[in-house]
């Protein structure tokens, strides 16, 4: 995108990445694994609602107290096993190694992570807000990490109508647009 964006009808020096649930994670991998790769990093990731650690996506919603919606998160037939390529509860190394929070571990010296808005429900019966609550945390510790917001959103389930409340929109605008390179065309 950057090396084509007039051709596109973008703004190669303003790219963000933005995903909801399986979109968030590979949001928040991409972000983070391209860091201090300028031909691939991106200036910010916005996250909604996605998972971080398929090792403790079980843990998390069982102590979240709220009602499971789908099957075991480590269950052979799950969809993070099936990303992975095996059973998350027999190969949590392999599982471990996708996560977000490996990739943050391998930043190179002196690279930047982009700043990240993570945004997630309080009631989501599919990803434990404490996944969000993890990422947030291991970005806040990195010295890679320029800028880290977290907003739980009240009475709200997995990506639900109030993401796509006024408010919740008009947040991730002005993170983007705070986000930006400074100079670009906003």
């Amino acid at each position: 995108m950057r090396a084509k964006g007039s051709e596109l009808g973008i703004d190669p020096e303003r790219i963000a990445l933005f995903g909801a649930s399986a979109g968030g994670f590979l949001a928040a991998t991409a972000g983070i694994a391209f860091a201090g790769r300028p031909e691939l990093e991106v200036d910010a990731v916005v996250d909604w609602c996605g998972p971080v650690d398929f090792t403790t996506m079980d843990a998390d919603m069982e102590a979240s107290g709220v009602p499971r919606l789908w099957t075991r998160n480590d269950a052979p037939d799950s969809a993070e096993s099936a990303l992975v390529g095996v059973t998350v509860a027999d190969h949590p190394e392999a599982a471990r190694a996708v996560s977000p929070l490996a990739h943050l571990a391998r930043v190179p010296q002196g690279a930047k992570v982009p700043p990240f808005l993570i945004m997630h429900g309080d009631r989501d019966p599919v990803v434990a807000k404490a996944q969000s609550e993890r990422l947030r945390d291991a970005l806040a510790a990195s010295p890679a990490t320029s800028r880290v917001e977290l907003v739980i959103l009240e009475n709200t389930d997995h990506g639900d109508g109030a993401f796509d409340e006024p408010g919740a929109i008009e947040r991730v605008i002005a993170f983007l647009r705070a986000s930006m390179p400074r100079g670009a065309a906003q």
